[in-house]
Order: structure tokens, then C-alpha cells, then sequence
């Protein structure tokens, strides 16, 4: 449990102006948020409470001098608040915020030297638009790793991960293949890699070995992601492994077997409430069963 007197403070000036908890995190971010600081269980980041400060008009000094911040709170308000950027990306928001928590001393380890180094990068490519300095910023977080040429922690494979990401999109895909390859002994060798960058690896692979012809492969990979979210009982990037997985063996002329896989992609997303990947589904089954009705 952290500090109340943040809390506190923000609920009872939130209250005077007669906001709501959703009015105030409007376009800052969740409800559920402002409810756990309100409650003491959060403790804001300063690039946060800088946020809050605008939208209710007090200085955010004021707000950081009631914060009495534990590190490890603090640094996990930051990590997840970098997590949600991310997903919703949100990367102008998050150029801002890492200009606003880089010189933060809790940081200055060099653990968090590489971190900061990795957001700049993808700052880099997706804000200011300039991929080799984004490719330079991640080389340099690399270069900062404290394991060992045969080992790697959870930072230094996102970090990999967003490179290749980065190589790919820059069309340089042999180079993204090769840095792939490292990172799938990884999928089967680290001990605790989240279920989640596994699948992101396995599934940006893909699309790298679709990009160089490299079928076969790309169809083992696919199936292995299905069975990594069959065995994290996950549907995250699932409808994507099956939709792919279908589009590869129509590339085989394997349509029924295509359109097996596509319908469970088109199952899967209408699950999730995607009913615009529901819709380009429906369409490559469409086409699947047209081309089998051909051939026969």
C-alpha cells in the first residue's frame, strides 16, 4: 500500500470542481487508474501527476510534494505506464514521457540506461521518423547488457525483438531473419520469457520468412505459435497464427485445409470483437472456396 496524501489530495480537488473520476482521466488514461491513486494502491509517476495537475489547475509541484514515492512502487508505475503507451501506441505520448523520467536518478543504473536507450529508439522511428538512429539507439541498449554472449534477460529480447521489428519494416528482412533465429532458441530455452513477447516473436518471424519466400519454415512457425497460445490457454495473436497459417497453405493450393484455418482465425476475431478482421476472414474463405471449387 503506498502514500494516501496524493490520493487524497487529487480526489478532493477532483471533487471540488465536480469531475468525475472519468472526466478527469479523460485522454490521460483509465478510470481504474484515478480510482487506485484516489485509494492509495498506485503511486503516479511524476510524468503522470504532471497530467493530472494541468487537467485540474494546480501546480504539479504541489501534487509531487504530498508523493512519497518507495522505489520499487514508483518503478513499477513507470513500467506499466510504459506497457500501456506502447499497446495503445501512443509513441508521442511516450517521446514525452521519457523526456520527462530520463535524467530520474531511479534510473541511472545501468539497467535502466538500457531501458530508456530501447524507448528512445522506438521513439525514434515512430515519432521523428529516422530509422537509423532508431537502429543505433537500440544497438547501443544492447551494448549495454550485463549478461553473458550466451545468455539473455527479458530486456535485452524486447530490444532484439524491436529491432528485427524495426529491420523488417525497413524491408531489410535477411537481417531481421538472422536476428530471428536467435531469438527462437531463445522461446525454447529461457526459463521465464512472458507468454506474450514469445508469441510477438514467433509471429513477427512469420511474416519475415512469408517476405522471403521461406514458406516451409513460416508454416512451422505458425503452428508453433498456435500451440504456444494453446498452452498458455491465450487467444492473444492466435486468430493472426491461424489466419496466416491458412493464407501459407493456400499458397500451396492446400485450400481446404486454408480454409479450416481461416475459419478458425474468423471465429477467433469475432471473439475479440474484431469484426473488421472478421470481415477480411470471411472474404479469404470465400476466395478459398472458390479456387477449391475450381480445381476439382
Amino acid at each position: 500500500m503506498t502514500d494516501f496524501n496524493v490520493g487524497i489530495a487529487i480526489r478532493e480537488i477532483r471533487l471540488r470542481y465536480g469531475l468525475t473520476q472519468g472526466e478527469l482521466a479523460n485522454g490521460i488514461c483509465d478510470q481504474t487508474l484515478i480510482s487506485r491513486i484516489e485509494k492509495g494502491a498506485v503511486i503516479p509517476s511524476s510524468f503522470l501527476l504532471m497530467k493530472l495537475a494541468k487537467r485540474i489547475g494546480v501546480d504539479v509541484n504541489y501534487l509531487l510534494n504530498l508523493a512519497h514515492y518507495s522505489n520499487a512502487d514508483y518503478v513499477r508505475e513507470v513500467t506499466e505506464q510504459v506497457d500501456r503507451m506502447l499497446k495503445e501506441k501512443s509513441f508521442e505520448e511516450l517521446k514525452e514521457f521519457v523526456k520527462c523520467e530520463r535524467e530520474n536518478p531511479l534510473f541511472k543504473s545501468t539497467e535502466g540506461e538500457q531501458y530508456f536507450l530501447w524507448l528512445e529508439g522506438v521513439c525514434a522511428y515512430y515519432v521523428d521518423k529516422t530509422p537509423n538512429i532508431a537502429i543505433q539507439s537500440l544497438e547501443q541498449a544492447l551494448s549495454k547488457r550485463e549478461t553473458t554472449s550466451k545468455s539473455k534477460s527479458d530486456i535485452d529480447i524486447t530490444i532484439l525483438n524491436s529491432l528485427c521489428v524495426i529491420l523488417s519494416e525497413e524491408q531489410k528482412y535477411e537481417q531481421a531473419a538472422t536476428l530471428y533465429e536467435v531469438l527462437i532458441e531463445e522461446v525454447d530455452i529461457h526459463p521465464s520469457l512472458p507468454f506474450k513477447l514469445k508469441a510477438k516473436i514467433l509471429y513477427n518471424y512469420s511474416k519475415v520468412l512469408i517476405n522471403l519466400y521461406i514458406y516451409d519454415l513460416a508454416i512451422a512457425i505458425c503452428q508453433k505459435g498456435i500451440k504456444c497460445c494453446q498452452q498458455h490457454d491465450s487467444l492473444f495473436l492466435l486468430g493472426n497464427f491461424h489466419y496466416q497459417l491458412g493464407f501459407l497453405l493456400s499458397l500451396d493450393e492446400r485450400y481446404q485445409e486454408a480454409m479450416v484455418e481461416v475459419a478458425r482465425a474468423s471465429m477467433i476475431f469475432s471473439i475479440e470483437n474484431r469484426e473488421d478482421l472478421v470481415a477480411i476472414a470471411e472474404q479469404r474463405k470465400t476466395e478459398y472456396t472458390q479456387k477449391l471449387i475450381s480445381i476439382q
